[in-house]
């Protein structure tokens, strides 16, 4: 991913969070999320990359989707765990493929660097997100909490590679 990429990505992470948590989350929140503050948090992490990666999927030349994946956050889990932090795609390009390919690279760059166990976390209520981690190989591994977003809980469950 390049500084070119940026606002590509913001764009479609803006676009994802409406089309996957329409009716889990309240309008006005999706209505009203951060651009500033995505482009700001992107641009940093593609100036000063950190152990996180960034993978962008592009259809017909256009980024069509992008994931962020880097060392796992969680205390439970040990030092080598991996995380995919974000997995989101063009609306018009869920269910075409893209999707499993950009997911299967980034979990690929994960398990090449040695993370294990590789993890991710996906909103409850989320039941395509969900499906598509389980034919992914991904299970259910007992990890929850619930984020907040504007006074919005968000129950959240955490997903494991087996």
């Amino acid at each position: 991913m390049a500084v070119g990429d940026v606002d590509l990505v913001v764009d479609i992470h803006v676009r994802g969070w409406r089309h996957a948590y329409h009716g889990h989350l309240p309008e006005e929140v999706l209505d009203n999320l951060d651009r500033r503050h995505r482009t700001e948090g992107w641009t940093q992490r593609v100036r000063q990359p950190g152990p996180g990666r960034a993978w962008v999927a592009e259809v017909d030349g256009t980024v069509a989707g992008f994931a962020y994946t880097g060392p796992g956050r969680d205390a439970d889990l040990p030092d080598d765990a991996g995380e995919v932090y974000a997995l989101y795609l063009e609306p018009g390009v869920i269910g075409t493929g893209v999707g499993r390919v950009l997911f299967a690279r980034a979990v690929a760059d994960l398990d090449d660097r040695g993370f294990h166990p590789i993890v991710v976390w996906v909103h409850w209520e989320n039941e395509r997100a969900r499906r598509f981690y389980e034919k992914a190989g991904f299970r259910l591994d007992g990890g929850e909490k619930v984020e907040d977003y504007e006074g919005a809980p968000m129950p959240e469950a955490r997903y494991r590679l087996v």
